[in-house]
């Protein structure tokens, strides 16, 4: 297999300035009908459906986990002796199989994107596109996505702790299935098989989440306002919303602003979106849709 060249050949700095969909039509070499099937799954994925989904699966995580933690430490009222009685016994098989199918849905639906980019930033994607710092999947600059902005060994690094993530979840889904009941789960080899690969997932991540969270941090430390706005920017986004709703007045109109012109730039030449639908946070989207949200 040859390799790829140095310096492959990509848009110029003019083209690459450029928002607007003939862009695409001028990359060399041209967008391939893989990248067209991936584009157009990732779209897919990241449907308003699929957000406001991942949402709705992260309350639903919250939920659960906070019922099955209240139940593995016996702070409940249901029977006695707490940490092995009915129905408690079968209460906790059925929130830790129901968080597990929950961990599932986000690996499988959050594995393509992750996958799209291991191959990116290990130069195995077909065609050969760019992937310096600061160049997206067709290997155009971009200026306003944090995540092509971190350096490639971190960027690798959070990545690979996603798929470990996507690997541990289905081994530990199948461990579930296998070692479907409460005794099963709870007696030898069950109870290694499952909490091994439980533990596994979770911990990867929640290191990757970490992560990836200080480096983007770290990024809009060092060139304010070029990412968009950060958690505090959002909660007086927030705030501001429910004034203009209630009061018709605004307190921070410059964050939406911002926000505005950066999710215009980047839609515009991110064929992985569809221009014409919002996010239904107001986040950036690249790294949410690392976590299936």
């Amino acid at each position: 297999m040859t390799q790829p060249p140095e310096e492959p050949e990509t848009l110029s700095s003019e083209i690459a300035s450029q928002d607007d969909g003939d862009s695409f039509n001028k990359l060399i070499p041209p967008v391939s009908r893989g990248e067209q099937f991936r584009d157009a799954l990732l779209r897919h994925l990241d449907h308003p459906f699929f957000q406001i989904l991942g949402i709705v699966v992260i309350f639903l995580v919250i939920i659960d986990g906070a019922f099955f933690f209240f139940l593995l430490v016996g702070w409940h009222g249901m029977c006695q002796p707490r940490m092995d009685c009915e129905p408690r016994n079968w209460w906790y098989n059925a929130s830790i199989q129901i968080l597990n199918v929950l961990f599932t849905y986000m690996a499988l639906v959050s594995m393509p994107w992750r996958s799209t980019h291991f191959l990116h930033i290990t130069k195995a994607s077909c065609p050969y596109r760019r992937n310096a710092v600061g160049h997206d999947l067709y290997g155009i600059p971009v200026t306003n996505d944090a995540w092509f902005h971190i350096p490639l060994p971190k960027r690798l690094g959070i990545i690979l702790l996603l798929l470990l993530n996507c690997v541990t979840q289905f081994a530990n889904q199948i461990t579930r299935i296998v070692y479907h009941s409460f005794e099963q789960q709870n007696t030898v080899p069950g109870n290694i098989w499952t909490n091994v690969f439980f533990a596994a997932s979770f911990v990867a991540a929640g290191m990757a989440g970490a992560w990836l969270a200080y480096e983007v941090h770290l990024l809009r430390r060092a060139h304010p306002g070029q990412f968009g706005p950060g958690p505090k920017e959002i909660c007086y986004q927030m705030y501001d919303d429910y004034l203009a709703r209630y009061f018709g007045e605004r307190t921070h109109p410059e964050i939406l602003d911002v926000q505005e012109e950066n999710r215009a730039r980047r839609n515009s030449i991110d064929p992985t979106r569809d221009p014409e639908r919002r996010s239904i946070l107001p986040v950036e989207r690249t790294s949410m849709r690392m976590f299936a949200m």
